[in-house]
């Protein structure tokens, strides 16, 4: 199963989205779970890059345009975020500095089905990720491309006909 939560800052964002009430309509009720349904079941059931992500504390979770623009303030170009868009199910939103200013991008589908190491290599303006701190008052660290496909490198296969390496025991 799935180890990571929501955080306190995720939870905050969720209550603002359903209007700071301890209590809501149906048609509020249904909006929400229109909206997060799709976001669970891209972290939850899907197995994979992305539940790696989510699960290495790579993805912030829900953050807000102006959060997510407020975290870019003073970064370098290529330095960005990945959080889900706030306005589409289940998509994964990528804020990232292109000439000094935040910019916003959605993932398409087909993206989404890529791996995290592919969508990299592809995303030639992307060059440095922020990742969520452990503690909400510290300042996100970044992390950069080659060291985030390094991590992603798929595992090795050995040729067919190569003896496995011997045991040093």
């Amino acid at each position: 199963g799935c180890t990571r939560g929501l955080s306190t800052q995720d939870l905050e964002y969720v209550h603002t989205r359903v209007g700071n009430r301890l209590q809501i309509t149906q048609h509020a009720y249904n909006e929400f779970w229109d909206w997060y349904g799709p976001i669970l079941k891209e972290i939850y059931e899907k197995t994979g890059h992305w539940r790696s992500i989510w699960e290495r504390n790579m993805i912030y979770g829900f953050l807000t345009r102006g959060t997510a623009e407020q975290l870019l303030v003073g970064q370098a170009d290529g330095t960005f975020v990945i959080s889900f868009a706030e306005q589409r199910a289940g998509v994964l939103a990528i804020y990232h500095v292109l000439q000094g200013a935040p910019c916003e991008y959605h993932m398409s589908a087909e993206e989404q089905r890529a791996s995290f190491r592919e969508f990299l290599i592809s995303s030639k303006a992307l060059q440095a990720l922020l990742v969520p701190p452990s503690d909400p008052t510290a300042k996100p660290d970044a992390v950069s491309k080659a060291k985030l496909l390094r991590e992603f490198r798929p595992p090795r296969t050995p040729k067919v006909g190569t003896p496995a390496p011997a045991d040093d025991d």
